[in-house]
């Protein structure tokens, strides 16, 4: 995905480092980061998503994220976790919670998620659901 769009960041070959720590983080990050979009981590259902808001102009973040720092509670997208946060994140991820690879998670599907009440859907169930509703 990296190679075909200039947008995203493979995550796996990145530039990004930030110490022994940084395998923990990881984890909790998307396989790829479009660097048009708010630069911020999300929960994601214990996942760790990117934001799909468009950010605020030049600035890294959307309004969302801007405000009062908002983006500083699970951190940059592309870097380590607040530790306490993190700690959350292995502690769902330790309750017998299988964490889906990034790379098979769609974007946006938090959103269906959001408004279906479902769980997070792999990149099929999200096609198959859209299907249904299109009629």
């Amino acid at each position: 995905l990296a190679q075909a769009c200039p947008n995203h960041v493979d995550l796996a070959m990145g530039p990004i480092k930030h110490g022994k720590a940084e395998e923990g983080w990881r984890k909790f990050s998307p396989a790829a980061i479009d660097t048009l979009l708010c630069l911020a981590r999300t929960w994601g259902n214990g996942q760790g998503l990117q934001c799909q808001r468009q950010r605020l102009g030049d600035a890294d973040f959307c309004t969302v994220h801007l405000r009062q720092n908002q983006w500083k509670v699970h951190g940059r997208v592309d870097g380590p976790i607040p530790d306490q946060k993190l700690r959350e994140f292995q502690r769902h991820a330790s309750r017998g919670l299988e964490v889906p690879a990034a790379s098979k998670v769609t974007p946006g599907a938090h959103k269906a998620t959001q408004r279906h009440g479902m769980k997070m859907m792999t990149e099929g169930e999200l096609t198959r659901m859209k299907m249904m509703t299109e009629g």
